[in-house]
């Protein structure tokens, strides 16, 4: 009823309810039911399960669903195309170009939450469904968030399930929970176990039962109604479920020793896969004939162990994929993982989605016994979640091909590095570095000095920042004038905010004519961007904002948000000084937008500070407070836990 009335109640704003309650409580029982009631009544309706394991899987969930919208018929709009594209990328033949336009990944979640709803427009209203999201992936449940944080003006039904034990107080689940409900768009339901009229209830359903029935049934299971089921069930076969000890598994265990051999075979091979399953799969897991694997699986729905879900399978209760998987040897455990990766790996063989799918196949491999294969999975699925700009996915990916003993170790190290350095992890990133610099060869060693160079700068510590940029410098290629342009320019950069202002632009004015002798876009809007960083800083601003424009020119047409972001920050810096504040807050927005695409924790905070400046000048209290708030935020997330590092509370522009 709870959720009928908060179905009936969307309207042009939608509603979120969430569903929280233990193991075995009956959350799937709920929602199918409740499913099928609208289903009924004309709605149209997309359900997404996650799975355990596939929490760092980057996009995993929302690809999911957009799939379900698309299997109800939905066409997703030419001027949405390139952003659904990018969850399901067999939808078209066009490459995906990368998150790296302005408000590229807001209008990334726009497009994806524009085609979701659209895709079970009513009336009567649609639903969303996501269950188990606990095992949700964190770039799924930023977008699932923006989704529900946008309600208003959006008429659908969002229902999210969740095991109570696996969400603490606190969990940023209960916290997104709350923040709707404040606006009052949601409510959240508590499943409890069973009273004791309720057993008396299920009893009355047994023929014959004797009057104890019910309160026998409630001690037993001690009111959780999958347990009282399987009770029943039990009882309904004539076999006594009161001396087992063991609970749902044993009564569970009950039903899959009277299973055929074939049957047996199905379900271990299904529980090895571990998530909603076809028959192509799990047959050629299985290693059974084609009539083999049908004749198992009609058993096994017969016998109400799994159930057909759409066009695939799953099992009924996660107990039972648990008890199948648990009760197969190590040995056969170990075959039927090789054998799934490798179905896996044929069929996302020169698909477009290879990089998405790679964490599955890595995790398989890495159960079967084979880590270095599993290593190379995880680098590529490592890659995927870093075009989408999940970092925090990517660096797990990374780490863990690390563990698996992958042999670039020096490579590794360098992308968790870089990853641990957008994310603000700086001790973290300049140990991946040092690590990274002890294997490379040496023709790498003057990238990773650039880069610590690069990372104490952030820091503020500018004599050790030159004195890596001066080692860098030394490393160099001699005719690799790209890298020396480079480390010029942020070696001026460090004498100025060392304040020898007259080194700083010896060294600038070098890193341009370097760049100019090259002529590559990005170097070249590097040296711009310091070269106006010291003009503006000696108060030269008419040139100042001529090589800050010329900057942003470049890199406008770059696959680099780095230099974008700089270039719009320091140009922004630069009109503030001339009074035009009007276009400095529309450019700050935007290096702001792409900072945070880009996943750069620190630059992300000292934007919203910038911006916040902007605004209080211009009377803007309450927005520029909101921004302030959000820098102090990110600033204390930035450094090492409980260490005074004031000089990151100072950055202003690079």
């Amino acid at each position: 009823r709870s959720l009928a009335d908060a179905w009936t109640a969307v309207r042009a704003d939608g509603r979120l309810v969430v569903i929280e309650g233990e193991a075995g409580i009956g959350k799937t029982r709920l929602v199918d039911d409740f499913l099928a009631h609208v289903e009924q009544q004309g709605a149209r309706t997309i359900r997404v399960r996650c799975h355990e394991g596939e929490e760092t899987l980057a996009y995993g969930a929302a690809a999911e669903a957009a799939r379900g919208a698309m299997a109800l018929g939905a066409e997703v709009p030419p001027s949405l195309l390139e952003e659904v594209g990018r969850l399901v990328p067999e939808i078209g033949s066009s490459p995906r170009l990368p998150l790296d336009s302005p408000g590229a990944q807001s209008r990334f979640f726009q497009a994806v939450s524009r085609f979701l709803v659209a895709a079970v427009e009513g009336p009567p209203p649609g639903v969303l469904l996501i269950e188990d999201v606990h095992w949700i992936d964190e770039s799924s449940f930023d977008l699932a968030s923006h989704l529900v944080r946008r309600l208003r003006g959006q008429p659908i039904l969002a229902v999210l399930s969740w095991r109570s034990e696996e969400v603490p107080a606190g969990h940023r689940l209960r916290r997104l929970a709350t923040e709707v409900e404040q606006v009052g768009l949601g409510v959240t339901l508590r499943l409890a176990r069973l009273a004791r009229t309720d057993a008396d209830e299920l009893a009355k359903a047994v023929p014959g039962a004797a009057p104890e029935l019910g309160r026998r049934l409630h001690e037993e299971s001690e009111g959780l109604p999958l347990l009282a089921v399987e009770c029943l069930a039990a009882l309904a076969r004539g076999e006594d479920p009161w001396g087992m000890s063991g609970g749902v598994r044993e009564l569970l265990g009950a039903r899959l020793a009277s299973l055929s051999a074939i049957a047996r075979q199905v379900l271990a091979a299904a529980a090895v896969v571990g998530r909603p399953f076809g028959a192509e799969t799990v047959g050629a897991a299985a290693g059974r004939s084609d009539d083999e694997v049908v004749a198992g699986i009609e058993e096994l729905v017969e016998r109400g162990l799994i159930a057909e879900t759409g066009d695939a399978y799953d099992f009924r209760h996660d107990a039972m994929r648990t008890l199948a998987y648990d009760g197969t040897s190590l040995a056969r455990r170990q075959l039927l993982h090789r054998r799934v990766a490798g179905a896996l790996e044929g069929r996302t063989q020169g698909r477009a989605d290879v990089g998405a799918r790679a964490s599955v196949i890595a995790h398989h491999y890495e159960r079967a016994g084979h880590p270095l294969e599993a290593a190379e999975h995880l680098v590529r699925a490592g890659d995927h979640a870093r075009s989408l700009y999940a970092n925090a996915d990517a660096l797990t990916h990374l780490r863990g091909a690390l563990d698996l003993g992958h042999p670039d170790i020096a490579g590794l190290n360098t992308g968790i590095g870089d990853l641990q350095t957008l994310l603000g992890r700086y001790a973290e990133a300049a140990a991946s570095y040092e690590m990274a610099a002890a294997h490379a060869a040496p023709p790498a060693l003057a990238a990773l000095e650039h880069k610590l160079g690069e990372l104490h700068g952030r820091r503020g510590d500018w004599q050790l920042a030159e004195g890596h940029l001066l080692a860098a410098l030394a490393a160099a290629e001699d005719d690799d004038s790209v890298a020396q342009a480079r480390i010029h320019a942020d070696l001026a950069l460090c004498a100025h905010r060392r304040g020898d202002d007259g080194r700083a632009s010896q060294l600038a004015e070098e890193a341009l004519e370097l760049a100019k002798s090259v002529a590559e876009p990005s170097t070249l809007a590097q040296a711009h961007n310091v070269v106006g960083i010291l003009r503006g800083s000696a108060g030269e601003t008419t040139a100042a904002r001529r090589h800050l424009e010329t900057s942003l020119e470049l890199a406008t047409g770059l696959d680099d948000l780095g230099a974008r972001v700089a270039a719009l920050n320091n140009l922004a810096l630069a009109l503030r000084k001339d009074g035009d504040h009007a276009r400095a807050v529309v450019l700050t927005e935007e290096a702001l937008s792409l900072c945070a695409q880009r996943g750069d924790r620190h630059r992300e905070a000292a934007l919203h500070n910038n911006l916040a400046d902007l605004l209080h000048a211009d009377g803007r209290g309450e927005e520029a407070m909101g921004h302030l708030k959000q820098a102090v935020t990110l600033f204390a997330e930035v450094g090492e836990d409980g260490a005074m590092e004031p000089e990151i509370w100072k950055l202003v522009g690079w």
